[in-house]
């Protein structure tokens, strides 16, 4: 029986030594996020510029005819469907 004594005992050490089964949590990642202010409270920057052309694009065709008038000035703003030009045939 004495040497049963030990024996047991060591059995019972190493089955309470046993590891149980944990349950893992996932890990938590993070976010980041950003808190977007209304429009009334940011600050508008208004720079001073002049617009420069970077090329001028000249445009030009043939139409048989004589040109009889051009009843424009130069840099004149011309809107959609406006007489360009007058011609004869």
């Amino acid at each position: 029986m004495m040497r049963t004594f030990p024996t047991l005992a060591l059995v019972a050490a190493l089955a309470g030594c046993q590891e149980e089964d944990q349950a893992v949590d996932p890990p938590v990642r993070g976010l980041k996020t950003h808190l977007i202010a209304d429009i009334e409270r940011t600050t508008v920057r208004r720079f001073p510029a002049v617009l420069e052309r970077t090329s001028l694009n000249t445009l030009s065709f043939e139409v048989a005819g004589k040109l009889n008038a051009v009843p424009l000035e130069v840099g004149q703003r011309v809107k959609r469907a406006s007489r360009v030009c007058v011609k004869t045939l």
